[in-house]
């Protein structure tokens, strides 16, 4: 791993070689243990809970998540703009984006909070996928929103701990209060087989990790980083929202690449369908995507520093290096999803689901052109200056949808959604690529 890192980071300084080092290995550690949590989720949910309430959790845990369309995630903003400030040791600027974007964070989670209880006032989530939990589905949906809430305001704590380039700490509670929130699903399924108290130990394992971020947030935090309201500034907090923009347009695109998505094939297909097509995702998609976060966590903090710096050679060296290591996993990946994915996917749940090697390939194909695409896309992410790119594929995902809900409507072919997929995602690599190279010069000026 050392030599890996040596490699691709050989003019950093040795300091700053062992802080990438600790943070790419919690990213290896904590991926590797989500991807054992991720492979062993599905099977263990159907065991215990059966196919159908397995599908049912999943688009449960789906419609929260619509409420991100109106989340601008301004933490990730703060964050990058924290890190340019850190960088050039000026924490008074530190400590005033941070108190806006607490601020800025607990109004937006207010106004999201009061759509909610108006969403649950005028739908009653009368659905047919639903049947078999008629009865407790409200207070399952409260649970699972309240989880949404409470991440929702843990962002500014983790916030906090990453700004400064260290992301081994969130990497590992991340992944610890992963594992135990679906420990305790799986456990509450064994012992009773209610989604009800399943949705409670789900939002007890939220309320426990909120706590520890915060003991965190307090224990690394004590020299620079405080609450003081005499920071409050209206300027700053609409350039945080302004800069915030991009990134939550990106949420809106991840949600409805995938949420948005598995919502619409529970409203044409059934549960069964949606369990085959979220649990193909989880191996064919999600895992690769989550591969790449590796590098992706890692990078960002290290590209803002290189670009603020004006060190743009040095950055270019190192993003070749990159861009070649990513572009001989991805080719490896789609070989080994070629040959064997069938086979890996049916061993994995034992057979539970019949897919063909054309589903499969085009869930890979996917991954492999957003992977790529997405490589460009960090140069612009890593210094707030992507715009163009994210308005471009969300535009592309709209259409999408309403392509796809027009097609449902007469043909009962969910193919059709994975190749409008394929064709959105090679647009949005093609954009990245040049948006990027032309933000590289204006950087170089």
């Amino acid at each position: 791993m050392k030599f890996l890192l040596n490699f691709i980071f050989r003019k950093f300084s040795k300091i700053d070689k062992e802080r990438i080092f600790k943070n790419f290995i919690s990213q290896i550690n904590t991926n590797l243990i989500r991807t054992l949590i991720q492979i062993s989720f599905p099977p263990l949910m159907i065991y215990t809970y059966g196919l159908e309430i397995f599908g049912i959790w999943i688009f449960l845990l789906s419609i929260p998540s619509i409420l991100s369309i109106f989340n601008f995630n301004i933490n990730e903003a703060a964050k990058i703009e924290m890190s340019i400030h850190f960088n050039n040791r000026n924490y008074s600027m530190v400590n005033k984006i941070f108190n806006n974007s607490i601020i800025s964070s607990i109004s937006l989670i207010i106004l999201l909070l009061a759509i909610t209880i108006i969403f649950f006032i005028f739908f009653q989530f009368d659905l047919e996928i639903l049947e078999l939990i008629s009865a407790n589905k409200n207070l399952i949906l409260i649970s699972i929103f309240l989880v949404f809430f409470i991440d929702l305001f843990n962002g500014i704590f983790v916030t906090s701990i990453t700004f400064f380039g260290r992301i081994d700490i969130n990497s590992y509670l991340e992944i610890f209060f992963d594992f135990f929130g679906k420990f305790l699903v799986i456990i509450i399924g064994l012992i009773s087989g209610e989604l009800l108290i399943a949705s409670y130990a789900f939002l007890g394992n939220s309320l426990i990790k909120i706590v520890t971020y915060y003991y965190f947030y307090i224990k690394l935090n004590k020299k620079f980083i405080y609450f003081n309201s005499k920071l409050f500034s209206k300027k700053e907090i609409f350039r945080l929202i302004k800069l915030s923009i991009p990134h939550y347009l990106e949420t809106i695109v991840f949600i409805i690449r995938n949420s948005f998505q598995i919502i619409l094939l529970g409203i044409f297909f059934n549960a069964y369908t949606v369990g085959m097509i979220s649990s193909l995702k989880t191996l064919f998609f999600f895992l690769p995507i989550r591969l790449w976060g590796i590098l992706s966590k890692l990078l960002l903090y290290e590209f803002t520093k290189s670009l603020t710096s004006k060190k743009i050679y040095i950055f270019k060296k190192i993003f070749k290096k990159i861009f070649l290591i990513v572009s001989i996993f991805l080719i490896i990946y789609l070989f080994l999803c070629i040959t064997l994915g069938n086979k890996i996917f049916s061993i994995w749940l034992n057979n539970t689901y019949q897919v063909d090697l054309l589903l499969i390939f085009l869930i890979c194909i996917d991954a492999v052109i957003l992977i790529l695409g997405s490589s460009f896309k960090l140069i612009g992410k890593s210094v707030n200056k992507f715009s163009l790119i994210v308005n471009i594929d969300l535009i592309i995902s709209f259409i999408i949808i309403f392509i796809s809900t027009l097609l449902f409507m007469e043909i009962k072919n969910y193919y059709l959604i994975f190749l409008l997929n394929i064709t959105g995602s090679i647009i949005y690599a093609f954009v990245s690529v040049f948006y990027s190279i032309n933000l590289l010069k204006k950087i170089s000026k």
